[in-house]
């Protein structure tokens, strides 16, 4: 199975918040954008919450998180999978988020998309714990019963630590 890796970090230069997935799916892979795919609603999420018309435009996405100092990245940095289910993940390889926090100390809160960005973060860096860190629902369309008004209520979170 081939090795694959993460999508590079969004770190804007007076970020107070990181937002912290998993590992990029097929999709965000092949288009080397985050959540590419159509059915996952993280953008319409984001741009819903900071009340600004949904973009297409990856740069326009990308500007959204600049100007509201949200940077973005992913717990793993590399690892083998099969289609693009976080629970398909093998031999993960993890991105160093310590490291990113001490060299952008304007980040004060973490915040977790899944239980398994949970785990694998706390599993790799239990020191974290005790990091600001709040837990959101997923913007997967794997979230079987979850409207997305629910999810929306629950990423409006967002804008408090910012």
């Amino acid at each position: 199975m081939k090795l694959l890796t993460c999508l590079p970090p969004v770190i804007p230069n007076n970020a107070k918040v990181l937002i912290l997935g998993t590992f990029p799916g097929c999709e965000s892979l092949l288009q080397e954008n985050y959540y590419a795919h159509g059915t996952n609603s993280f953008w319409k999420l984001l741009f819903t919450v900071f009340d600004k018309p949904i973009s297409k435009n990856y740069e326009e996405r990308v500007k959204l998180l600049h100007d509201n100092n949200i940077a973005l990245w992913d717990i793993i940095a590399s690892c083998s999978r099969e289609g693009s289910s976080d629970k398909k993940i093998t031999n993960p390889t993890p991105n160093n988020i310590p490291s990113l926090l001490e060299s952008n100390p304007s980040i004060k809160t973490i915040i977790i998309t899944s239980g398994d960005v949970q785990k694998h973060l706390f599993q790799y860096y239990p020191n974290l714990k005790a990091f600001s860190h709040i837990k959101v629902i997923s913007s997967s369309s794997g979230t079987i019963g979850i409207s997305f008004e629910e999810k929306l209520e629950d990423w409006r979170r967002i804008k408090n630590f910012l």
